[in-house]
């Protein structure tokens, strides 16, 4: 189990988040967890938190794109951030 990652699926505020139908846009992994950040296709980010240790628990966090922004700056790339973030314009610096 090298990625930590595991299928979840959980509905918050009546919104389903699917590990297996989103898109995977970035990731982070530490001693056994793992933090992955999702897109989904309607445009909604996610991260999902894997762990194997005993007395902590998978969960779903739902983010704003700023959060999915700022947590894809600091997380390994999947994909590029255009693809990642089709609604953001990037300038030029």
């Amino acid at each position: 189990m090298d990625n930590i990652q595991h299928d979840i699926v959980k509905v918050i505020n009546g919104k389903k988040y699917n590990t297996q139908t989103a898109t995977l846009i970035a990731s982070r992994l530490s001693t056994g967890r793992g933090s992955h950040l999702f897109r989904t296709d309607k445009g909604a980010y996610f991260v999902a938190h894997s762990t194997i240790w005993q007395d902590e628990r998978d969960g779903i966090e739902v983010l704003s794109e700023a959060e999915a922004a700022e947590l894809y700056e600091t997380y390994e790339e999947e994909v590029s951030y255009e693809q990642a973030f089709p609604s953001v314009i990037v300038e030029l610096a």
